[in-house]
């Protein structure tokens, strides 16, 4: 999963990526193009900022960390 803040919103967002290489969000499947990766999708698609990817078993961690970028934490990080 890859979470992060869009920057249209500025809204903490979760991507799911697929077994496939889908990536869900909101219900709705992107699949990249070819060559492109899930990071790069993930900003030239979905406009995420500050995002990180973790696996399923870091979901403890994935969560600590969209709540560290609701409370506006690291801030001044790209």
């Amino acid at each position: 999963m890859i979470i992060g803040i869009r920057m249209a919103t500025g809204t903490v967002e979760c991507l799911w990526i697929q077994k496939d290489g889908g990536l869900r969000y909101r219900g709705l499947v992107h699949y990249p193009r070819p060559g492109r990766t899930p990071a790069g999708e993930a900003i030239t698609t979905f406009g995420l900022i500050r995002f990180r990817r973790f696996s399923l078993s870091q979901a403890p961690l994935a969560m600590a960390y969209a709540s560290e970028l609701e409370r506006g934490a690291g801030d001044d990080t790209l």
